[in-house]
């Protein structure tokens, strides 16, 4: 798999952590829809689902660095407290 999905520490931009950048979610999604369908046809089986460990890999980084980023702006519960003394 491509290096790019691991998410080390000294990656700092989302950017530089994608595998698949030029495609959108929806289109990952819909490719991996075909892609399921055609192993269920046994079709090109092989590569398919080496594609689909990458498409799979792709979403999987994709939603971390969407939690990540949302974490980043929790506001607090109450001013002045922190959430765990609630």
């Amino acid at each position: 798999m491509a290096e790019g999905v691991s998410g080390g520490a000294s990656e700092t931009s989302g950017a530089s952590r994608l595998d698949l950048p030029h495609l959108t979610r929806r289109e990952l999604l819909s490719h991996r829809a075909k892609l399921e369908r055609a192993i269920a046809r046994r079709r090109t089986t092989e590569a398919g689902t080496a594609l689909l460990a990458r498409i799979e890999a792709e979403l999987e980084a994709r939603r971390t660095l969407r939690f990540e980023n949302a974490a980043k702006d929790v506001p607090p519960l109450y001013r002045g407290m922190r959430d765990e003394d609630v």
